[in-house]
């Protein structure tokens, strides 16, 4: 297989052929560490067809997918998947994830021993939604960095959070 430990495609332009053709790469890179796709306009195919690559990979410690228009329930094949709860470092910012999406994440955060930066911010999230990231959120104890600001956020929720064990323990708070 290929050793690439890192893959910056950050503002390339790569599309769902790219994207079919990196995935392939993928699921045969199982030292793969950093993969950034950022900012490229990657639609929930395009993701899928990279989400595919990636299920075979179990060194997968950051993602970055901000400023990709993945919609509600684009990460949540991603969010189920074994990938997930390797993670350490997961950027959703600006992706249009939803519901669906908030709560595999309030899965993840309750159940990963790794995660420890999240970003989830400018999504335009309903409380109803970001209740299920604040349950994940009560019971994490790895987390160090969240990044929630842009969504809504009941204001009793967020004076919780602030009194809670977690804002003690984390560098980054933004909501």
């Amino acid at each position: 297989g290929h050793c690439i430990g890192e893959l910056h495609l950050h503002k390339t332009g790569i599309g769902v052929e790219d994207c079919q053709a990196i995935g392939e790469l993928l699921s045969s890179s199982p030292t793969l560490r950093h993969l950034d796709v950022s900012l490229n306009d990657l639609t929930t195919e395009a993701v899928q067809l990279l989400f595919s690559g990636l299920q075979y990979n179990s060194t997968l410690e950051h993602l970055l997918l901000n400023f990709n228009p993945l919609g509600s329930g684009g990460a949540v094949p991603l969010l189920r998947s074994d990938v997930a709860h390797n993670l350490r470092a997961l950027w959703l910012s600006r992706t249009g994830i939803g519901e669906e999406d908030c709560r595999a994440l309030g899965e993840i955060l309750s159940s990963s021993t790794r995660l420890e930066v999240l970003s989830i911010s400018e999504n335009s999230l309903p409380s109803n939604a970001m209740q299920f990231v604040v349950r994940g959120l009560q019971v994490n104890s790895t987390l160090c960095s969240l990044i929630m600001r842009g969504n809504s956020l009941d204001s009793r929720v967020a004076v919780s959070l602030l009194k809670s064990p977690l804002a003690h323990r984390l560098c980054v708070f933004s909501l």
